[in-house]
Parts: structure tokens; sequence; C-alpha cells
């Protein structure tokens, strides 16, 4: 009899030790897992703040550019042009026969460069500049007192086309002209002489 106790207690400490080793590899699988998860979010968390300081940076180089400089014929003495700062600029009347250039400065966590492009080639107007086709012509009589009268000759271009004038003085021969004061309009009446 005693020795049969022995026997069922010895088989009853063997299940507890056994169920005692199956929740401690069970708390192991569990924690490792557990761990695991853990080390993966973390690791999806940084490859996702990597993306964003990329774009980030990549976004500061886009968006540090100047427009820089409406320059002379010959490329050099360049100034900058007010508000021009963007990626695209559209020229205008101002820049007509001149040349364009841009600087670009890129900026991230680590400083910035900048560099600056060759300048382009001669802005030329849209239209078509005035272009005389017929000379200007004088009418009335030429003689103290008269009004004298201009025709403004023929012209092609872009429209619309405004016209001034300068009246001259010339010698006896028709040369050395020089402008009349205040003589400005398409007709002319003072005394000759």
């Amino acid at each position: 009899m005693d020795q049969e106790i022995r026997r069922a207690r010895g088989r009853a400490g063997c299940g507890r030790k056994r169920a005692r080793r199956d929740r401690l590899r069970c708390r192991r699988g569990c924690a490792g897992e557990h761990i695991a998860a853990v080390d993966q979010r973390l690791r999806t968390g940084r490859l996702a703040a990597d993306r964003i300081a990329r774009l980030l940076d990549g976004l500061a180089d886009e968006l540090r550019l100047r427009l820089a400089a409406l320059c002379d014929t010959d490329g050099g003495a360049c100034a900058p042009i007010s508000g021009a700062t963007s990626r695209q600029y559209t020229a205008t009347s101002a820049d007509v026969s001149h040349r364009l250039r841009v600087t670009v400065t890129a900026t991230n966590s680590s400083g910035s460069g900048m560099a600056t492009s060759r300048a382009t080639n001669i802005v030329a107007a849209t239209g078509q500049a005035p272009k005389n086709t017929s000379a200007p012509a004088i009418s009335g009589t030429v003689k103290e007192g008269s009004t004298l009268t201009v025709d403004k000759g023929g012209w092609t271009g872009t429209n619309p086309i405004t016209y001034a004038y300068a009246w001259q003085r010339c010698d006896a021969t028709g040369g050395n002209c020089a402008n009349i004061a205040g003589a400005t309009s398409n007709d002319l009446r003072r005394h000759l002489g």
C-alpha cells in the first residue's frame, strides 16, 4: 500500500513538473513572438521616417529656387527679378533685348549649396517691331507763317502702333539738322526763317 501511494505521488509530481515546463515554454515562445512583432514595427517606423526625411529634403531642394537675374545682352551685369522665385517664369516686355539666367539654391538638414545657369539667348519680342515701308512726307506751303503737316509714312508691325514726332531745322543744304524745341506734333505752324 505504501509503495502504491509513493508511486501515485511520484506520478503526480512528474505531471506537475511537466506542466510547469510547458508553461515556461509557452511564456518564452509568446515573449519571443511579441519581441519580434515589436521589432518589426520599429523597423517599419524607421523606414517610414527615413522616407519622410528624404521626401522633405527633396521638397527643400525643389522649393529653394530663385529666378535670379535679368542680364544685359552679353550675359553680364545681371540683376535679381523681383518676385521671380519659382521654377517657371514668363518673360515680359521688360525682358526684351536682355538675357535671363537662374540661380538654384538647394537646402537640406546638412546645409545648402548654390549653382547658377548659363544665360539664355536674347529675349525676343512676341510680335514684330514697327518697320518703315515708305518715308514720312511733309505737305503744305513752305513759307513763313504757313502750317506744315507730316504724313507718318507707311509702317508694318504688331498693332497697336503709336507715333511720336520731332521737327528739325536744317541748314540751306539740308544738313546739320537739330530738333526744334516744342515741335512734337504732326503739324508745324511757326515763322520759318
